[in-house]
């Protein structure tokens, strides 16, 4: 949460007891190093999440030694609660082929999505 939190976005992440957000780790039989899972959405238009939980999957990131890999995914899934999409290029903890290892921090290109996403 700290990785979106110190960047200029206007969306923050707290944990709070009574939260209905949930982030856990499972054991889920994808490719997928994390599932983002909207329960509940505005119908207005615009993609705004109003309940999410977020799964890491453990087959795969647990098993990756470098814990800059599992904040890069859980970053990613968080990108998905504040409305931006996979992207399939680019220097962004949005694109599915980043390198996980080095890229584990919101980039130019998700803050300006995250903060054209919150002046809708």
């Amino acid at each position: 949460m700290r990785k979106w939190n110190d960047t200029f976005s206007p969306q923050k992440f707290y944990e709070s007891s009574s939260a209905t957000n949930y982030a856990y780790a499972e054991s889920i039989p994808t490719n997928d190093a994390g599932l983002f899972v909207v329960k509940t959405a505005t119908s207005n238009g615009y993609h705004r999440t109003l309940s999410f939980d977020i799964i890491i999957n453990t087959r795969l990131v647990l098993t990756m030694y470098k814990s800059e890999i599992k904040i890069s995914v859980f970053c990613h899934e968080l990108g998905h609660a504040i409305g931006l999409l996979d992207l399939s290029s680019g220097t962004a903890i949005m694109n599915v082929n980043r390198d996980r290892a080095t890229l584990y921090t919101p980039q130019a290109d998700d803050i300006i999505g995250a903060i054209a996403n919150w002046d809708r």
